[in-house]
């Protein structure tokens, strides 16, 4: 009787070992879901603020590109104008020439 309780008492420690093994695997489990879980609450938050971050340098560099398209009209406008300016000059010029011309071969002759 007493082997046959010893390899009871036997059973129940091997028994007892492996419950405590399982529940520590469980716990193990257990704690690593929950850093998965924290782990993939960071990483969506991380993502939604690069996101934010994103279309903020995209509304930033859209306003840049605007402002640079009208710089750029602006210029354009005022070189046109230069030009008209610059070539009604010359045709003043060319007409004052024409005249100063007339006007010294009609006194020379």
């Amino acid at each position: 009787i007493n082997a046959e309780y010893g390899e009871v008492e036997e059973c129940e420690k091997q028994f007892h070992a492996l419950q405590l093994k399982f529940k520590s695997y469980v716990a193990a489990s257990e704690s690593r879901q929950k850093l998965e879980e924290e782990l993939r609450g960071k990483l969506q938050k991380e993502m939604e603020q690069v996101k934010r971050q994103s279309a903020g340098s995209v509304a930033a560099l859209q306003r840049e590109v605007s402002a640079l398209k009208l710089a750029l009209r602006e210029k354009e406008e005022l070189v046109s104008i230069l030009v008209e300016e610059r070539a009604s000059s010359l045709v003043n010029k060319k007409e004052d020439v024409q005249y100063d011309f007339i006007t010294a071969n009609t006194i020379s002759l």
